[in-house]
């Protein structure tokens, strides 16, 4: 009889493509696609909820400089990003991974400022995605 492992919370990563920086590496924390069923007037849809993102704002300003460069990109050009979140075995292997187009930041919020606490200041984003595909035995399937 064969054991299962478990799949990690912690371990995980996020490329970014066609963002102001593709190189944001500060991301502590992303939620998995969730669908959303609607049967209305007998006519099946699904939608994809939003995307939660928490970024670490680190010293040097990178990380909300260039998720702000991508907000002014959106509001001039009507930008878009793809992403992607890959699911990692211990050995840093793929285990799952979600590619998401057409990507949009429809909220964007700072940590407050506390001079009572000394906690790291996080960057809290919600993301709209047109389309998303995922990894079904080594295939990547379209799914919206």
């Amino acid at each position: 009889m064969s054991v299962l492992v478990p799949k990690m919370s912690n371990q995980f990563r996020v490329h970014f493509d066609d963002f102001d920086s593709d190189e944001i590496t500060q991301v502590m924390r992303v939620t998995r696609p969730s669908l959303r069923f609607h049967n209305d007037l007998g006519i099946a849809e699904v939608s994809l909820a939003p995307i939660e993102l928490d970024l670490r704002d680190d010293a040097s300003d990178h990380t909300r400089c260039a998720v702000l460069k991508q907000v002014i990109k959106q509001i001039n050009e009507d930008a878009k990003f793809a992403m992607v979140i890959e699911t990692l075995a211990l050995d840093r292997s793929v285990l799952e991974q979600w590619r998401l187009h057409g990507c949009r930041i429809l909220d964007y919020q700072l940590d407050e400022l506390n001079s009572a606490k000394g906690n790291a200041l996080f960057i809290h984003l919600k993301l709209d995605c047109e389309r998303i595909s995922v990894s079904l035995n080594g295939e990547m399937v379209e799914m919206l």
